[in-house]
């Protein structure tokens, strides 16, 4: 929780701890929506810093991963 109210606040360190953890995975998914490697580096760019930007409306009661799963969806359709 202090992670994520310190994100929310602006701190890009915080920001970094707590989606560092599932860049490995998230890439994944991209990568099989995508079929593309470059695609999915793309898409995961895309989708950490949309992230970045609303992470003062994430709202704790969903999973941090569910947020950032459906983020990366979102990118990826529209790179379809």
């Amino acid at each position: 929780m202090e992670l994520l109210a310190a994100a929310a606040a602006g701190d890009e360190q915080a920001f970094v701890e707590l989606t560092a953890p599932l860049c490995r995975r998230l890439h994944a998914h991209c990568y099989r929506l995508l079929g593309s490697v470059h695609d999915a580096d793309d898409a995961l760019q895309e989708t950490m810093l949309r992230a970045w930007r609303g992470i003062a409306r994430f709202e704790p009661r969903a999973e941090l991963s569910s947020w950032l799963y459906r983020i990366a969806t979102n990118v990826c359709l529209r790179m379809i």
